[in-house]
């Protein structure tokens, strides 16, 4: 009887050994649980941050590709005024060449004798110019 006495002291011992063993791993397990919650919600905000990125990537390398107008300088303005000349009194100052004070070179230009299209050229008169 002494020796299962003894058998029961060293399986109570192991017994009591093991349940603290549990113990410290039920509680390694908990924490283990918990970083695994953490870490998948690390990887879900990650997951939406590159796909962020990704997408403004992609924007930008399409806005690359297109080309800008070329009066595209920024903001754009309300009324903006219209482009060349104004008519009328808009226009601004006329210039004119001025008349030569002496004639260099006189050209006597002749009446062909006939148009381009084959037809009769009648002189009306010669004017200066």
């Amino acid at each position: 009887m002494l020796a299962l006495e003894a058998e029961n002291v060293g399986l109570c011992a192991d017994n009591a050994r093991l349940k603290a063993e549990k113990r410290n791993l039920w509680a390694e397990h908990r924490k283990a649980e918990a970083e695994c919650r953490r870490l998948d919600g690390e990887v879900t905000r990650l997951t939406a941050r590159v796909t962020e990125l990704l997408s403004t990537i992609e924007a930008l390398r399409r806005g690359s590709k297109r080309q800008a107008a070329p009066h595209s300088k920024g903001t754009h303005v309300e009324h903006p005024k219209r482009s060349g000349r104004k008519p009328g009194e808009g226009y601004g100052t006329r210039a004119y060449r001025k008349v030569p004070d002496h004639v260099d070179e006189v050209v006597e230009v002749p009446c062909p004798a006939r148009c381009d299209c084959g037809g009769e050229v009648e002189l009306d008169g010669a004017l200066e110019q």
